[in-house]
């Protein structure tokens, strides 16, 4: 069962290892140790692949991951979100 998109996307190590893959055409899995621990990167890769967001590329001994269109996209749509809940609200809107 797929976990709830948002919350995948909520985790502020998952938006690091998105912009990471972005700015990477191929990345190793030992690459994205940085952003998290091993069990938690095993969990946030497995729910990147499950919606498609990135590809593995396995051979024996190295895992690379690289960023989808889809990806791309969810990419692109979490940093407008981001940056419209951190402007200042119009005057004119209630709240």
């Amino acid at each position: 069962m797929k976990k709830d998109f948002l919350a995948i996307l909520g985790r502020n190590s998952t938006k690091r290892i998105l912009d990471f893959l972005e700015e990477h055409d191929y990345v190793l899995y030992k690459d994205l140790l940085q952003f998290s621990t091993p069990y938690s990167l095993r969990r946030i890769l497995k729910d990147l692949l499950d919606y498609k967001l990135i590809k593995c590329f396995c051979s024996p001994g190295i895992t690379e991951f690289e960023l989808t269109e889809r990806g791309k996209k969810a990419l692109e749509a979490l940093r407008e979100l981001i940056e419209i809940l951190n402007s200042e609200p119009e005057n004119n809107e209630s709240g």
